[in-house]
């Protein structure tokens, strides 16, 4: 039986194809006439509630590490937890930078661009917001706060990525921690293909402001046309949310 390899599995990207619980129980099905007892523990693991990295490390923990073919089950169980554990670590950070950057943007829908320092690719512009251990005074904010601080405080920076899926409308955004050893901040890279499709945006506003209340009135009306009226209701409902939030 060759060693599970953990590098080329990652590398393949199978940990996000694949149930890590179905990728366990293939594995000690792979020892099936080697190591004593392999069947109850695929039976265990088809049949547990609890937590599978805990579920798998437990049946590693069982195994006897005396036996050539049991020690050699046991550390690919344990790469397989550890794989796993590595994954929920890595989901978790980029919810909790993501979080904050949803929260920063849904405050920055309207800015003057031309107040922004320019990029290090032409064309490009960068802006920047800051988080402090007293940004929110809530306990969340304190755990995440911890946690980002940390993170930074062991890599230096963290990157989160543009979203292909997302295309432009979404922009990758860098965080350092700086010198004081506290402040976390966020640089947000817009692209020249980004400030070229917010050009685009503005260039149709200014189209659209030289069109009377019916043109509207009739776009509204040929929307309608194409609902029920369960959906027309909640179009209506969404339009007058958007009216009252301008007005405010």
């Amino acid at each position: 039986m060759n060693n599970f390899d953990l590098r080329k599995y990652l590398a393949e990207g199978r940990l996000f194809e694949e149930d890590i619980a179905s990728k366990a129980i293939s594995v000690l099905k792979s020892y099936k006439g080697e190591v004593k007892g392999v069947e109850g523990y695929i039976k265990y693991l088809m049949n547990t509630s609890d937590d599978i990295s805990s579920s798998i490390q437990a049946i590693a923990d069982d195994l006897d590490r005396d036996k050539p073919s049991s020690d050699s089950l046991r550390r690919d169980l344990e790469k397989l937890s550890l794989a796993e554990g590595k994954l929920n670590e890595n989901l978790q950070i980029d919810d909790i930078f993501g979080e904050y950057v949803a929260q920063w943007s849904q405050g920055n829908y309207d800015y003057d661009f031309a107040d922004l320092k320019s990029g290090s690719v032409k064309g490009s512009l960068v802006d920047d917001f800051t988080l402090g251990p007293d940004e929110y005074d809530d306990d969340e904010y304190v755990r995440d706060y911890k946690i980002m601080r940390d993170y930074l405080l062991k890599n230096r920076s963290y990157k989160l990525s543009q979203d292909e899926k997302e295309g432009l409308s979404q922009f990758p955004v860098q965080f350092t921690l700086d010198d004081d050893g506290e402040t976390i901040k966020a640089d947000i890279y817009y692209s020249p293909e980004y400030l070229a499709m917010v050009d685009a945006d503005l260039d149709e506003g200014k189209l659209n402001e030289n069109q009377d209340d019916s043109y509207y009135i009739d776009e509204i009306k040929r929307d309608l046309e194409e609902l029920d009226d369960k959906e027309a209701n909640e179009y209506l409902e969404d339009l007058a949310k958007a009216i009252l939030k301008l007005k405010r």
